[in-house]
């Protein structure tokens, strides 16, 4: 081979392998840029602690570069929420300040998560069953209503009183049947406006899930027990504490019924009546303790 040749070969070589530097070079260029390109991430604003749940005041938007991105990482406010602005997630483990929110460290709150993870802290969920037509359009998930109690019970002189009381004000209501408050995935609804209470069950009553605290669980615990319970639906945003009087049979009708127009009664019944009495007696001091 020639001189001429030699020179011509390397030449192309060198000219080809320029040309692969250079495309390499290119590509890892484009590569960095791509990399450093800054994109929008949820970070936690302060540290968050496991069963928190997630809101716009506990996060905020920062922008950095695209590698740094941890996978399944939150972006948005909006991913936050649901359509109709109910939290959808609730913290699993700490997420520390400045974390990015990855949903590897929360879960989507809904019925694969049970009542437990939308009661709030030093809450407690008291069920009751109502007769579906009574709740069914009226109260949903996330409500506020009055819980009132009517019993009947013998006061210290023996005399019959039937009474209403509202005995708690300004309840959430955390679950409705089976709609939980928080779902991910709301079942289908029937009706438009109207939630699904799984009528094809056959059921004619449904459990309502009210947040309360311990001491007022116990109080639900009796007035159900001794008595009768119904609620009264609040509107949105009104969470006043109301002076509210009971209402007595009493003061509707006329006089209270005098002792001495009691009929006549054993010795035996005369014992059961006065544990009755006592029985009554501690629920309305439970009343007027937690009722006020």
């Amino acid at each position: 081979m020639d001189k001429k040749k030699q020179v011509l070969i390397s030449v192309a070589v060198s000219v080809i392998l320029a040309l692969l530097i250079g495309m390499y070079l290119t590509g890892l260029e484009n590569k960095y840029k791509i990399g450093a390109k800054k994109v929008t991430v949820l970070v936690a604003r302060d540290y968050i602690d496991q069963g928190s749940m997630i809101n716009e005041n506990m996060v905020e938007q920062v922008k950095i570069p695209q590698d740094y991105i941890q996978p399944k990482t939150l972006r948005e406010y909006k991913d936050l929420n649901s359509e109709t602005g109910i939290p959808l997630y609730m913290a699993s483990a700490p997420i520390l300040k400045g974390e990015q929110i990855m949903t590897t460290k929360v879960f989507g709150l809904g019925q694969e998560t049970g009542l437990a993870a939308v009661i709030p802290t030093d809450k407690r969920a008291y069920s009751v069953s109502f007769e579906k037509q009574k709740v069914k359009g009226i109260i949903r998930p996330g409500n506020k209503i009055d819980i009132i109690s009517v019993m009947d019970f013998y006061d210290d002189k023996g005399r019959k009183v039937e009474e209403s009381r509202t005995i708690l004000q300004n309840v959430s209501v955390i679950s409705v049947g089976k709609q939980i408050f928080g779902v991910t995935k709301p079942e289908k609804a029937g009706k438009a406006g109207e939630q699904n209470f799984n009528e094809e069950d056959g059921d004619s009553n449904i459990l309502v899930s009210f947040a309360v605290t311990p001491e007022e669980s116990q109080l639900l615990a009796l007035v159900t027990n001794k008595g009768s319970i119904s609620f009264a639906l609040r509107p949105t945003g009104d969470e006043k504490v109301n002076e509210i009087y009971p209402a007595k049979m009493s003061k509707i009708f006329g006089a209270e019924t005098s002792a001495a127009k009691m009929p006549q009664i054993g010795s035996s019944t005369l014992g059961m009546m006065k544990d009755f009495k006592k029985q009554q007696t501690e629920a309305l001091k439970m009343l007027e303790k937690y009722g006020k």
